[in-house]
């Protein structure tokens, strides 16, 4: 069986606004099922691990990329003649 969150407890796990966690499902990076025309949401958990993991992901890249500029800085740094 697959793990189901309301909007309201994907919304604390994130540490955002439900406001927030309906856009993400809006704009297709957050799964969820709708609950009859009430506008009603639940979240699959699933898919808000997926959406942790992927920003988790990019964060990790990011700090890779600047660790690596900033290396390649310090090696073209121009250092004064003695």
């Amino acid at each position: 069986m697959t793990d189901l969150l309301t909007v309201a407890e994907a919304a604390r796990q994130l540490r955002r606004s439900p406001r927030y966690i309906r856009r993400l499902i809006g704009e297709g990076k957050l799964r969820g099922v709708r609950l009859g025309d009430r506008g009603h949401w639940l979240i699959l958990h699933d898919s808000l691990r997926e959406l942790v993991g992927f920003a988790s992901e990019h964060r990790r890249s990011d700090a890779a990329r600047e660790q690596r500029a900033r290396q390649a800085g310090e090696r073209l740094q121009f250092r004064p003649a003695p």
